[in-house]
């Protein structure tokens, strides 16, 4: 498979609210936290700061943590979040249904700030669809238990 699929969890912030940030992060003691430049002409703020978190027994630890916590559109995003993880911890990701049902679950997050050379849901069903349908069980085969 020429792309990887885990679990990553981002939130940006203007650079007076980093402090929120860093105590979650000392906390829970995963994570990086980062400046970034925005050149999205929707966000007025160029300067914010970034909390990333990747990888699977992270995410559990960041569930755990925020569960019932985030508020509006944000509730919404870790709830869509949360159900990618989930579809990662049963191993589905290793199936084509299961890349595609991420792409969807990815494509309604974060609708301000897609990156130009985005790949959707439509470009990861044609990927797929054209290289690697006759592959469908060599994606199954090595289950994690957690």
């Amino acid at each position: 498979m020429p792309f990887e699929i885990k679990p990553e969890f981002v939130v940006y912030t203007s650079v007076d609210d980093s402090d929120v940030l860093k105590l979650i992060r000392d906390e829970l003691k995963i994570g990086h936290i980062m400046k970034v430049r925005s050149n999205n002409k929707i966000i007025k703020r160029k300067e914010m700061i970034q909390f990333r978190v990747s990888g699977l027994k992270n995410a559990h630890v960041l569930i755990n943590y925020f569960n019932g916590k985030f508020m509006g559109k944000r509730k919404n995003d870790y709830e869509i979040w949360k159900q990618a993880v989930k579809i990662i911890v049963r191993d589905e990701h290793r199936t084509i249904k299961g890349i595609l049902e991420l792409a969807k679950i990815r494509d309604k997050m974060g609708k301000i700030s897609k990156p130009e050379n985005y790949r959707n849901y439509n470009w990861f069903k044609s990927y797929l669809e054209e290289n690697y349908k006759e592959y469908e069980p060599a994606f199954s085969k090595n289950k994690r238990n957690y």
